[in-house]
Parts: C-alpha cells; sequence; structure tokens
C-alpha cells in the first residue's frame, strides 16, 4: 500500500492516516471475526482515485465486531484511566483518521469500508 501511494503521489501524512486505521480493522476482523479456533480469514482491498482513496476490510467469520458487540462496552464511559482500559479505542481511532467509515454485518461476517478525501488540487500521477 504504501509503496503504491508514494508512486501516486499521495503526501505521506494522508498515507500514514490510512495505514493505521486500516491495521486497525485488520486487527478487528481477526481478532473478533472469528472464534477462537477458527482460522483467520480476511480480504483487504484498496483503491487510488483522484479525489480519494478507498478501502474495504471484510473477515468471513460471521461473528459481529461493532461497537454493540465489543466487550469494552461494559465498561464505564468516563470512569478508569485510560491505562486501565483494555481496547474499545479502535473504531473512534478510524473515524477520527478516515473521512468516512461504514460498517456491515450479515451472517457471513464483518465488512468495514473506509475513504480518505484526497486534497484538492494534488497533482494527479498515474
Amino acid at each position: 500500500m504504501r509503496a503504491e501511494f508514494s508512486r501516486a503521489g499521495i503526501d505521506g501524512s494522508v498515507t500514514f492516516d490510512c495505514l493505521v486505521a486500516v491495521t486497525e480493522a485488520c486487527s478487528n476482523a481477526l481478532i473478533h471475526g472469528c472464534g477462537a479456533n477458527e482460522e483467520p480469514d480476511s480480504v483487504v482491498s484498496w483503491q487510488v482515485d483522484p479525489t480519494c482513496l478507498s478501502f474495504c476490510i471484510q473477515d468471513f467469520g460471521g461473528r459481529e465486531w461493532s461497537k454493540t458487540a465489543h466487550p469494552s462496552r461494559a465498561q464505564p464511559k468516563e470512569s478508569s484511566a485510560a491505562e486501565d482500559r483494555i481496547g474499545g479505542y479502535g473504531l473512534s481511532l478510524m473515524r477520527g483518521l478516515m473521512d468516512q467509515v461504514e460498517i456491515g454485518y450479515r451472517s457471513g461476517g464483518t465488512r468495514v469500508t473506509m475513504v480518505k478525501d484526497l486534497p484538492v488540487g494534488r497533482p494527479v500521477t498515474s
């Protein structure tokens, strides 16, 4: 991804934001998208367009890993110090770094689509 974005002239800070968000989505797919005894089965795809970068992370584990299903949901939102909390920040992180984040769940697994808008006036390279 990094090499392709570099060849396309994508700014390093945009690349960094995308890599962090995609890594988080992949981690969620591997951790929450399959059971303890299942082999991880995920697909990551991306597209570079003149106006945006688009990403899709799909797992096929059949388990929802949305915020409502995350174990951290049971923890108080405004209580203990951040270092006492285990997880629960990934979706907020992805939403903070990307311009669009959509999470869909079907019986076959969870699909995350994310979009990062590119700055207007950015030189387009092919």
